[in-house]
């Protein structure tokens, strides 16, 4: 495809340089990019930008953040990758596609990635991607979009909102969807299902159910002894939290007709081990499920319905999973107030994994 440029980072070490390898249509590239400190310096930054979410230390400035935009982007289009990238007219759509076999990579926040040649902010025509590497997974179709009531789209929303954890905006969020797509579709063309989750109630409805699109509202971690990632459920007997690990959750959805999971949650996209099935976007992605919208760091609780709205308006327009996960991150960064200079930082949180086949998820129906 002429609009995709796919860049795969590989062998990355401590003490030893990496090489990245990108292709664009049929015109090849590769460099040599390297390690030790300038790459310690991305990882620093990224867990500046973790402690400032957290309100542990004072966001830094807008141009700290642009300036760390064009490091991210230094650092792997350098030499023939650059030349291939300049190759790429300045005004059509680009899709970057990451992939990488290191987890030091894969943890890097890649969506803050700024061409110096255009202005600060989420691009809406250099799309970062994060592709995940597939064997045997059967090439995604496309979902037609339903129209005069005669196909259903179906989506099975699930919240949880334990006791011990701080409450979650899932009412608002759900509104969102609601009415992006009540603007789209008639009223009986889309179908959406609401669940309090338990572990127990979400098992039923994916094993005896089949859904488009599996939206999650609430909690996400990373166990703390395994590395797997988690979304924190509802114990019914007590209200408290109950973890349901990546595995499980991957296992529940497979082969259940899902062609998009989004879980606004935290740290859902969080990489930290080599095993892509500890992470919980990359798990789905692996089971079969084409597309995974996750959060790579803590989500703002008020900037989740303000994403999620403008996500699903562009992907009922287009199909296009890439810009739709980017029309949502400029739809973050004009419509947070922040005081004057402090970065906004909310709009890189969101992450997209998918099948390396799966830019379009949805497909206008045929007349």
């Amino acid at each position: 495809m002429k609009d995709v440029l796919e860049l795969a980072i590989l062998n990355v070490g401590a003490k030893k340089p990496a090489i990245v390898y990108a292709r664009c249509a049929s015109d090849v590239a590769v460099a040599e990019v390297p390690a030790g400190a300038e790459l310690q310096e991305l990882i620093d930054f990224r867990e500046r930008i973790d402690r400032s979410i957290r309100k542990m230390e004072v966001r830094p400035s807008s141009s700290l953040l642009q300036d760390y935009g064009y490091k991210l982007f230094n650092f792997i289009i350098r030499e023939e990758v650059e030349r291939l990238y300049q190759s790429v007219a300045p005004d059509k759509l680009l899709r970057i596609h990451i992939f990488s076999n290191s987890p030091e990579v894969q943890a890097i926040p890649w969506e803050y990635l700024q061409d110096p040649a255009q202005g600060p902010g989420p691009s809406v025509d250099r799309l970062v991607v994060r592709i995940v590497s597939t064997i045997g997974v059967t090439e995604p179709k496309l979902r037609e979009m339903p129209k005069n009531g005669k196909k259903k789209l179906k989506m099975l929303f699930a919240s949880a909102d334990p006791v011990e954890e701080d409450p979650v905006s899932w009412l608002e969020v759900k509104k969102a969807i609601e009415k992006a797509f009540a603007t789209a579709f008639p009223a009986d063309s889309f179908v959406s299902e609401f669940i309090d989750a338990s572990p127990e109630e979400l098992a039923d409805k994916l094993q005896n159910n089949t859904y488009d699109i599996f939206h999650f509202c609430g909690h996400g971690d990373v166990d703390a002894e395994t590395q797997e990632g988690r979304i924190i459920l509802l114990n019914r007997k007590t209200n408290e939290r109950s973890p349901l690990r990546a595995s499980v959750l991957k296992n529940l959805l497979k082969k259940r007709g899902v062609q998009l999971a989004v879980l606004s949650a935290c740290n859902t996209a969080t990489v930290k081990s080599s095993d892509k099935f500890a992470t919980t976007a990359q798990a789905l992605v692996c089971a079969g499920i084409p597309a995974v919208i996750a959060n790579q760091l803590p989500v703002p609780d008020e900037s989740v319905a303000t994403f999620v709205e403008q996500m699903y308006k562009t992907l009922i327009a287009t199909g296009d999973i890439d810009l739709a996960v980017c029309e949502g991150r400029v739809r973050l960064e004009t419509a947070l107030s922040l005081p004057a200079q402090q970065a906004t930082l909310e709009w890189g949180i969101p992450v997209l994994y998918r099948h390396i086949a799966a830019a379009h998820i949805l497909e206008m129906p045929k007349d």
